[in-house]
């Protein structure tokens, strides 16, 4: 298999397997080198007192996650209800105008045959052929 490669192609194989060497070599390295973290000075107590202040203890936290817990299960009951309320209201609308459509559909169709009927009538009377052609 290679000796069937030209010396361009041994050399592109080989520089590319020593320049994969060195890249796990830097990678390795970079993976194996030990930083040390310096603290100039340990965290006051002011800051620490701070901090307690501005934000809630746990138990509180929590207390306050179960209460709105409960809030938004409620509000998201109420906009579920609303919701359902105004889907059924639009369906009935909806209904109601398809109802109203067909209604008049059918009346402009009866319209319509008494009208040709009419005109045939007419148009027999007068001996004018109106049937349709194609």
């Amino acid at each position: 298999m290679f000796a069937e490669l030209t010396g361009l192609e041994i050399g592109s194989i080989v520089t590319g397997f020593v320049f994969g060497a060195i890249g796990l070599l830097i990678a390795g390295v970079a993976a194996f080198k030990k930083t040390e973290v310096a603290v100039d000075q340990p965290v006051s107590v002011e800051v620490i007192e701070a901090l307690h202040k501005q934000f809630a203890a746990k138990n509180e936290f929590d207390k306050h996650v179960l209460e709105n817990s409960d809030r938004h299960a409620l509000i998201f009951a109420k906009i579920e209800a609303a919701e359902l309320r105004s889907r059924t209201d639009l369906e009935k609308a909806v209904t109601a105008i398809q109802e109203d459509r067909r209604r008049t559909w059918d009346k402009l169709e009866n319209r319509n045959e008494r009208i040709m009927f009419a005109l045939g009538k007419i148009a027999a009377a007068q001996g004018i052929d109106i049937t349709p052609t194609e």
